[in-house]
C-alpha cells in the first residue's frame, strides 16, 4: 500500500479502534516506522475524543429550519447515487459465461437411451462422459461469473477508490457550509 492509502485508514482506525485484520496489520507496521502518521493518528484520536465528549446543545428553531432547507436543497441538486461497485460487470460476465455454455451445449452429443443391441457398460460410460463434459461447462460458467463478481467487488474496497474520494470531498464541503452558515448566518 502507498503512504497515501495508509493515511486514509488513519481516521477509521482512530474512530473505530480497529480495522479488518489485514489492513490493521499493515497500518500497525507502518505506524512503527512513520512518526508523521503516529502524530496524525494521535491528533485524530484527540479530535474524535473531543467530538464524542462535546456537550450537545439544542439548535434554535430558525437555525434548524435554515439548516434543514439547505440540506433539502443540496439533496435535490445532488446527482443520483451510483452503486459503490458497477453492477454491470458481473451481469455481463454471467451472461457471457451462460451464453458460451449454451452455445457449446448443442455441439455436444445428445443424451439418448442406450441401443438395446449395445452393451449396457458402453452406454453408461458414454452417458457419464457427456454428463461430465456438461458439468465442466457449467462449472466454467459459474467460475467466470464468480471471477467477474470478485473483480467488481474488489474495486469497492480500495481505500483510494474515486467513489470514496467523492464522498469524503462532499462531506468536507457540507461540513464547511454548515460551519460558515452557523458562524455567519446568525
Amino acid at each position: 500500500m502507498s503512504h497515501e492509502e495508509i493515511r486514509e485508514l488513519l481516521a477509521e482506525f482512530a474512530v473505530e479502534g480497529h480495522l479488518d485484520q489485514v489492513h490493521e496489520e499493515i497500518l500497525k507496521r507502518h505506524l512503527a516506522c512513520c512518526a508523521k502518521c503516529r502524530l496524525e493518528l494521535a491528533h485524530l484520536r484527540r479530535v474524535e475524543y473531543a467530538l464524542r465528549t462535546w456537550p450537545l446543545e439544542r439548535v434554535d428553531a430558525p437555525l434548524h429550519a435554515r439548516l434543514m432547507a439547505m440540506l433539502a436543497t443540496a439533496y435535490r441538486e445532488s446527482p443520483p447515487a451510483m452503486p459503490s461497485w458497477p453492477i454491470w460487470v458481473p451481469l455481463v460476465t454471467i451472461a457471457l459465461a451462460m451464453g458460451l455454455a449454451l452455445l457449446l451445449a448443442p455441439a455436444m452429443p445428445a443424451l439418448s437411451l442406450p441401443d438395446p443391441t449395445t452393451e449396457f457398460a458402453q452406454a453408461t460410460a458414454s452417458a457419464h462422459g457427456r454428463d461430465a463434459l456438461l458439468a465442466i461447462w457449467i462449472g466454467a460458467a459459474v467460475a467466470l461469473a464468480g471471477a467477474g463478481l470478485t473483480t467488481a467487488l474488489s474495486q469497492a474496497v480500495q481505500p483510494g477508490h474515486p467513489d470514496l474520494q467523492s464522498v469524503r470531498r462532499r462531506a468536507a464541503e457540507a461540513a464547511e457550509h454548515i460551519r460558515q452558515f452557523a458562524t455567519h448566518g446568525r
